[in-house]
């Protein structure tokens, strides 16, 4: 049996290499405004060769808006004009080879997971004032796929409400509000 493993890495990181290298392929892009007046403008790539069954940027798009008002509800969003970090977010949809690559794990500061039971399902990053997440494509279904989105989305907000990311409150925020999703 696989074991699943979520984990926030607090270092500043940015998807690897370029937008385009590893194929990575643009799919969507929106400005969305919260009820506080808060912007974000979001992009939604997926990388070629990834298993795009329970894909859809579209989907991306809206859920993002969602699960971010759901974590908001919970424990709000910052206004415009205070939250730390940009507002710039960049989704990644990838294969798990890739987000489980020496290469790339060694890139993104992450630890080289010791078993091959252990996989890296999704990451949040900041770098270059960029908001990442990574999400691999590995186990997915519809209900996994949106539980993983908003515990990186929660992760997201946590930092941009001025909070220390390395907080073990951090974590424990994201696991909770995956109860969330259905």
């Amino acid at each position: 049996m696989f074991a699943l493993l979520y984990l926030l890495m607090p270092t500043n990181s940015y998807a690897h290499g370029s937008d385009y290298e590893d194929k990575m392929n643009l799919d969507a892009q929106k400005v969305i405004v919260f009820d506080n007046g808060k912007k974000v403008n979001l992009s939604v790539y997926h990388q070629s060769g990834s298993d795009l069954s329970n894909y859809s940027p579209d989907s991306m798009l809206e859920r993002f808006e969602v699960y971010s008002n759901l974590y908001g509800e919970k424990h709000g969003l910052p206004g415009q004009e205070h939250s730390c970090r940009s507002d710039e977010v960049k989704v990644y949809y990838v294969k798990s080879s890739y987000l489980n690559d020496y290469d790339t794990v060694r890139y993104y500061g992450l630890p080289v997971l010791s078993r091959e039971s252990q996989r890296y399902l999704g990451i949040y990053s900041y770098k270059n004032y960029e908001n990442i997440i990574i999400l691999s494509d590995s186990h997915y279904d519809k209900l996994s796929l949106g539980k993983r989105y908003i515990h990186e989305i929660a992760h997201l907000w946590y930092a941009k409400n001025c909070k220390a990311v390395t907080n073990p409150k951090n974590e424990y925020e994201a696991l909770n509000i995956e109860e969330m999703v259905r």
